[in-house]
């Protein structure tokens, strides 16, 4: 799937949040109390500046670049107490790398992570949290047979979320995230350089509650 087609699906599901909450009539749900957990997953897309820093002929080399990535990640939460959100997710990204010269180079890889979030009660009664929270991420991609990349990667962010039930119901999310992401490249087991990576990641999820 390509990177225009993700992109249109978050659009799409951005259009879908506010007309959901308008077509139903929504009762307080019960999902942000202590005790519910959650059940679901997100799709993202980011665009990212990235700065390499690279060892060639016993120099030190640094190398701008931008990248697309699209990334789906399913997750598991538990409010510990009432608005405020821990668990633990999974993470599977592609990425398109454009470097200044040169053809564009793609990659993807696997993380594994935990996240945060602590939601405000918009209106008495209303069933749209804005929420504000953080994830971590541990990553590692094999682009190539004797090429292995590790790191990590952050993210604060904000976000919406549109709770549909009581005590048990469904979610759907919109939020925006500044990812900070570093990571370490090895060439056949020796260090071949580090990357530095930044920028604005917009994404949506659903996914289900239940105390």
């Amino acid at each position: 799937m390509s990177h225009k087609l993700i992109a249109a699906a978050v659009a799409l599901a951005a259009l879908a949040l506010p007309a959901t909450a308008w077509s139903f009539k929504l009762q307080k749900p019960e999902m942000t109390n202590a005790g519910t957990f959650t059940f679901g997953g997100g799709l993202n897309i980011s665009s990212l500046t990235i700065t390499d820093k690279l060892e060639v002929a016993g120099m030190d080399v640094e190398a701008e670049s931008s990248s697309t990535t699209i990334g789906i990640a399913p997750s598991i939460g538990y409010f510990v107490m009432d608005s405020l959100e821990i668990g633990v997710l999974l993470d599977y990204h592609s990425s398109s790398v454009e470097p200044e010269e040169g053809d564009a180079v793609e990659s993807s890889g696997f993380g594994i992570g935990a996240y945060g979030a602590y939601y405000f009660p918009w209106l008495k009664g209303n069933a749209m949290f804005p929420y504000i929270g953080a994830s971590f991420r541990y990553l590692s991609e094999t682009p190539g047979e004797d090429t292995e990349v590790s790191g990590y990667d952050i993210r604060p962010g904000v976000g919406l979320m549109l709770a549909i039930g009581s005590r048990t119901g469904g979610w759907m999310k919109l939020a925006v995230d500044y990812q900070i992401m570093s990571t370490t490249t090895e060439l056949d087991g020796d260090e071949a350089g580090t990357r530095d990576t930044s920028g604005l990641v917009v994404g949506a999820g659903f996914g289900l509650y239940l105390q």
